[in-house]
């Protein structure tokens, strides 16, 4: 048996960040996976290019106006589109074409061959999928306000999105096996630390690096699976 078959499964909130710079440093490590992700790296980044140029217009039309209430759902669609609208221009673009990197994880690393399933399965997973992470930017709008909370409230506001960040990235690997999507909630719910563990890292890579971090997500998808399945030894 080959050491890449050999698995262990590990728990908990460093668990989680572990598997993030594991999944990093093998898709940096694997240029035969570096074409699977090209093609949705750069779509992506064009479209969040454009979604920053768009707010940044619409913020300075509305500080124009002067008007304080204006001001503050300026400050709430800046914010939760940014921070929030990449999860659904992955699960909508990304997902197309990160599969390829998912059936290679498994197939190069994991050692387990991955069929994938009927259109139709994949399909319907797919649009749940996708709703999980339209959900996740609507929360974004009532728990807004979370950010004035001093400190506290920025720590709060990363936990809870960092953790559905984390999910979504799970249900790569998930489509891949065929698994329902309800399936793969139920998994990071008995696991919430070591997903929160990996979602918040993610996403705070993306917050602070909002252009550059975008070149990572590849690596995020590979991290996922590592994260399921668990951490292969070498």
């Amino acid at each position: 048996m080959s050491a890449n078959t050999l698995t262990y499964q590990g728990t908990g909130f460093f668990f989680g960040i572990r598997a993030l710079f594991r999944g990093i440093v093998l898709f940096w490590t694997h240029p035969r996976w570096w074409g699977w992700a090209l093609l949705p790296t750069l779509l992506i980044v064009a479209l969040t290019i454009s979604v920053w140029h768009g707010f940044f217009l619409l913020f300075t039309k509305v500080f124009e106006l002067r008007l304080l209430l204006s001001q503050i759902l300026a400050y709430v669609i800046t914010l939760g589109g940014l921070y929030l609208l990449f999860p659904v221009l992955y699960e909508a673009f990304g997902g197309l074409f990160f599969d390829g990197i998912t059936v290679r994880v498994y197939r190069d690393i994991l050692q387990k061959p991955i069929t994938s399933p009927p259109f139709r399965v994949g399909l319907r997973n797919t649009l749940q999928a996708l709703g999980y992470s339209c959900c996740t930017l609507l929360l974004a709008i009532p728990l807004f306000f979370i950010w004035l909370i001093p400190w506290v409230g920025a720590i709060i506001w990363f936990v809870i999105f960092g953790y559905r960040f984390g999910v979504s990235y799970l249900f790569s690997g998930g489509l891949i096996r065929g698994e329902p999507t309800q399936e793969t909630l139920s998994w990071a719910r008995a696991n919430r630390k070591t997903v929160a563990g990996f979602g918040f890292s993610a996403y705070l890579i993306l917050t602070f690096f909002p252009i550059i971090g975008l070149f990572f997500v590849p690596c995020f998808v590979v991290a996922a699976v590592l994260l399921r399945e668990g951490l292969p030894r070498r």
